[in-house]
């Protein structure tokens, strides 16, 4: 078998097709006529593979099989979208294009993907509810902590500033759980607010332009003094998670204390901080009323 095709098995390749669920947009079918045969088809396969060798996959990457990188990059050389949009079971979903942040996809040009480090598992319940974090000290080296072998966690979006803009990055398809919250994974979308709330990167942020100070935090949660949030950055994560709940068909709802939920509790709530369903957590706390202030909700 020549180099090129060493990785395919007809019977593998047509096994693995036949489970697919992935939707062929007509500017791929166009492109690969073949993707209209049965999934279960050597045809099928065989297209799949040639598709995968003019995308300029590796000899290993070759297989025949309709998966998840072969898909993404089938809609981005041949189905971009000039919207923004989020991605759920490899479809995307679109949202209103916003001045208050950048979105970037994984299956974009400049995306940060983690899919290929596998903390992820699958969902047993659909999509309810969002829960925020804090991670990283921006949202790349947020990305870097996530994207590991070693290390066992993993969120679907990251916001903070970028170049001083503030940007979310998709970085998991929603389908996936994702390993950020505990018990809370199965039926919520992880979400890291990327800025430290510790007063040691007061230096740090101040040097790269961040509108941050010192704050007494009067919370319960965490130190007496943390770090206030970036404006813009709350401002970018008020309005991504507000689009994302429309998107989801969700209403918003949140807690407006910092106290712990326990079970059905905390399903009463379309959206929490991580600090609402773990006690030993602090999270997004003293942030809260700036992303979510009392006046602006419903």
């Amino acid at each position: 078998m020549s180099e090129t095709v060493k990785q395919f098995s007809i019977p593998s390749a047509t096994s693995y097709n036949s489970k697919s669920r992935y939707v062929i947009p007509a500017e791929v079918l166009e492109a690969y006529p073949g993707l209209s045969s049965p999934r279960d088809s050597e045809e099928y396969a065989w297209e799949v593979l040639r598709a995968q060798g003019e995308l300029g996959f590796s000899a290993v990457e070759k297989d025949g099989k309709l998966g998840y990188h072969t898909y993404t990059t089938l809609l981005s050389t041949y189905a971009p979208v000039n919207a923004d949009y989020i991605v759920s079971g490899g479809c995307r979903i679109p949202l209103p294009k916003r001045a208050e942040y950048n979105l970037i996809s994984f299956d974009e040009e400049g995306g940060l993907d983690l899919h290929r480090f596998g903390n992820f598992s699958a969902r047993k319940e659909d999509i309810s509810a969002v829960c925020l974090h804090w991670g990283g000290l921006n949202p790349l080296h947020c990305y870097r902590c996530f994207a590991s072998d070693s290390r066992k966690v993993s969120s679907h979006f990251l916001i903070g500033l970028v170049n001083g803009e503030p940007t979310v990055y998709q970085v998991l398809d929603i389908k996936h759980k994702a390993w950020h919250g505990g018990k809370v994974n199965d039926f919520t979308v992880g979400v890291d607010i990327c800025q430290s709330p510790v007063i040691d990167w007061l230096s740090h942020y101040e040097s790269a332009g961040y509108e941050v100070e010192t704050i007494d935090n009067d919370t319960g949660r965490g130190g007496k003094q943390l770090l206030s949030l970036d404006p813009r950055i709350a401002e970018a994560a008020e309005a991504f998670v507000g689009d994302l709940l429309r998107a989801l068909g969700l209403e918003e709802t949140s807690p407006v204390d910092h106290k712990v939920y326990r079970g059905e509790e905390l399903k009463a709530f379309t959206v929490f901080g991580h600090h609402h369903a773990n006690a030993r957590k602090y999270d997004v706390a003293v942030w809260w009323l700036d992303i979510f202030p009392e006046d602006a909700r419903v």
